[in-house]
């Protein structure tokens, strides 16, 4: 075991910008092995245009470079739009394919590649991106568009909710992972003085993937130490492969072991006292003032959503005002969650139309609800457990997350003494009021709430309810509810469901009278209800 040589170096940095290319999509939720195959992309177009154009070495990176960026466009859509393992074995596909391709041709040179591509000392320059890749995820770390990241990856569902582009996002992440994976590519053929397919293979895509496994996605050192230190082993180690293999991979599992989300993970966690706290919130921008909204903020007509043989809601419509707390009711399995599901882009109704301050937004995506002014809260908190109070109330809130906002709505909800405090260290009274809050931020039109009351005290229940009212004054609120006292406390008006239909659309205590109602609902016998 010797010094480390120039191509070693070179080969570590590499093996570091490459990590760090697929860490990226991790962070968004998706492991794309892709950017070997883009370096591969990369090396071939730096070498044919070195060797057979003859193009100066400057201009080739960068033409290596918008060749790479020009096909992860390309491919960044049907990609993006893949979910879960399937995204892998897509990405798998990827590298299969840019191997074949660089093999099966007489001018990439076949299997034996391209000889004579000019060499150089890329040590330099593969530095420079090193740093300035690892100062753009410190920043990535700390910023709005890493929070969005993250949330992307940790509840698709839920950031569309918040007006967050889950689809461009993963699509814009995959473009610049792989774009960045190019220049890598190139600046390797710079490197040597030949590029091969074999440089570039399935197991090649297999050892990096590994690489970025072992570093995670949430801390911004975590593919520098990771990718440096496994691609150090595996350059020091290359007279004793047998042992480095063997030591290598008894690291890798005592990280996942220690930490299952990677080397990220336990960085994020050792230094989660000194993460940003709120009194970092930025300070443009105004608190929230009630939106504008019509008359009539909510309209549906003959919304009917079916799962399988079982009809969740049918031909439901009512039309909604502006303001006030519109109570649903109805026994478990009534369709009160579908229905919610309806108004805010969640769920597609099979048939019928929802239309949300004068829009049809029938078929849309969760997001556009979102931009056109509906917000909600869930029956089981959905909060992302490792952001920070303050920042689970901002991801997504763009604009309207200034610091007077965001104190300002703290303070209407009850929440301003736990802005620092992590969502896994408090009572479900408080998690409840922090969706709220984060509802709020949006500034929304309609507030969708479904089961807020669920786990808390009577007084607990009680206090909700007064935030529940003092909400309905400003914006249109739908509240699901099982418990009646606060229905009877807040809502000026109760839709109740059975069996999916609507069966009574009026005053709660005109609603509580319906025979109906009583029977499937209240519990009342049927012969005492009529």
């Amino acid at each position: 075991m010797g010094a480390l040589t120039r191509a070693d170096v070179i080969t570590i940095l590499i093996d570091i910008l490459l990590t760090y290319s697929i860490s990226l999509t991790l962070r968004v939720g998706l492991l794309s092995i892709a950017p070997v195959a883009f370096q591969g992309i990369g090396a071939y177009a730096f070498a044919l245009l070195t060797v057979k154009a003859r193009f100066g070495i400057p201009l080739s990176v960068l033409l290596a470079t918008l060749v790479c960026l020009a096909v992860a466009i390309l491919l960044s859509f049907p990609l993006g739009r893949v979910r879960g393992l399937y995204a892998s074995i897509a990405t798998l596909a990827v590298v299969v394919i840019a191997t074949g391709l660089e093999s099966g041709f007489s001018f990439t040179g076949g299997s034996l590649g391209i000889a004579g591509v000019p060499a150089g000392d890329t040590r330099p320059a593969l530095a420079v991106v090193v740093v300035v890749v690892v100062a753009g995820w410190y920043w990535l770390d700390r910023s709005e568009l890493g929070r969005r990241l993250d949330a992307i990856r940790i509840d698709p569902s839920l950031s569309s909710t918040l007006s967050i582009n889950v689809g461009l996002t993963k699509s814009a992440v995959l473009v610049f992972s792989n774009t960045l994976a190019g220049l890598v590519g190139a600046l390797y053929a710079h490197s040597f003085f030949f590029v091969s397919p074999d440089s570039f293979n399935f197991f090649v895509a297999v050892q990096i993937s590994a690489f970025a496994i072992v570093a995670g996605a949430t801390h911004w050192a975590a593919p520098l130490i990771a990718g440096g230190v496994l691609a150090l082993l595996s350059a020091v180690g290359q007279n004793y492969a047998n042992y480095t293999s063997i030591a290598t991979g008894v690291l890798m599992v005592l990280v996942l072991v220690l930490w299952p989300a990677g080397l990220g993970g336990g960085l994020r966690r050792l230094t989660a006292r000194w993460r940003t706290s709120a009194r970092g919130l930025r300070r443009k921008g105004e608190a929230p003032v009630a939106a504008a909204v019509d008359e009539q903020v909510v309209v549906t007509r003959n919304v009917s959503k079916a799962f399988g043989g079982v009809h969740a809601v049918v031909d439901i419509g009512f039309a909604l005002p502006a303001r006030g707390v519109v109570g649903v009711i109805g026994p478990n399995g009534s369709g009160k969650s579908t229905l919610l599901g309806t108004i805010s882009g969640l769920v597609v109704p099979d048939t019928g139309t929802v239309m949300v301050a004068g829009r049809d937004l029938t078929g849309q995506d969760a997001r556009t609800y979102a931009e056109t002014g509906v917000a909600r809260t869930f029956q089981q908190p959905r909060l992302i457990q490792a952001m920070k109070v303050w920042e689970n109330l901002i991801v997504g809130a763009g604009e309207h997350a200034g610091a007077a906002a965001v104190r300002k709505v703290a303070e209407e909800v009850g929440i301003t003494d736990v802005l620092d405090a992590w969502p896994g260290e408090l009572p479900a009274s408080v998690t409840r009021r922090i969706e709220v809050a984060r509802a709020l931020l949006r500034q929304p039109k309609v507030l969708l709430m479904d089961e807020p009351a669920a786990g808390l005290t009577e007084a607990e229940a009680r206090a909700f309810a007064e935030l529940v009212t003092a909400i309905g004054r400003d914006r249109l609120v739908i509240l699901v509810e099982h418990n009646m006292n606060v229905i009877s406390a807040v809502a000026t008006r109760v839709i109740a469901l059975v069996e999916g239909r609507l069966v009574a659309d009026d005053r709660p205590e005109a609603v509580q009278a319906v025979p109906t109602v009583r029977t499937a609902y209240l519990g009342v016998p049927a012969e005492a209800a009529s």
